[in-house]
């Protein structure tokens, strides 16, 4: 590498992704899903944000454990949630604010544009800055605990609604899954 003393300094060398384009739908099943979630995250969080430390150990011990339980069974029994991810890797180039994806199958048909606004701080935008000049690559993820838990938050009593619609922001928070499939969000 050049020394960056003389003007001349170089990139690191680009790295390349896994493959182009989409990769395998992703499924999970829901048992294992649920296990997953981080109890004191959900229970502090998003059913008992506002309680002290003794009422919140109670609430713990006597209504939210036992509440995620019957929950967690329903869910499962019920057939519910339907979690599904989809991923893949696509060529970009930068146009002004504008993020623009490539087909990778030619690297010169656009597939979308994407336009981010200045990062606010001193007039910059965040993705040109990010984004290779001579172009680079996105990865690009999008998950769902399917549409059946819209109709099932629906149809729950008042205490039930809000402990299911606190466990699908929290996947939403901690995972980047939301439960309505039509607005994907980036994954962690």
């Amino acid at each position: 590498m050049p020394d960056k003393a003389d003007g001349n300094e170089q990139q690191p060398a680009l790295l390349m992704p896994p493959f182009y384009g989409t990769g395998e739908m992703l499924v999970w099943e829901t048992r294992p899903l649920l296990d997953a979630v981080r109890h004191d995250r959900l229970f502090k969080e998003f059913w008992g944000a506002s309680l002290d430390d003794a009422a919140y150990a109670a609430a713990v011990r006597d209504v939210y454990e036992p509440a995620f339980r019957r929950l967690a069974d329903r869910l499962v029994d019920e057939n519910t949630v339907d979690a599904r991810g989809y991923y893949g890797f696509f060529p970009v180039i930068v146009d002004g604010r504008a993020l623009i994806i490539l087909d990778p199958a030619d690297y010169h048909t656009e597939r979308a544009v994407l336009e981010f606004p200045a990062d606010g701080t001193d007039g910059a935008n965040a993705v040109r800055d990010r984004i290779r000049p001579e172009g680079d690559f996105v990865a690009i993820a999008a998950g769902t605990l399917g549409p059946l838990l819209d109709t099932a938050v629906g149809a729950c009593a008042p205490d039930t609604k809000e402990l299911l619609t606190g466990l699908a922001d929290h996947r939403h928070e901690s995972q980047g899954i939301r439960s309505d499939e039509t607005d994907p969000v980036f994954t962690s």
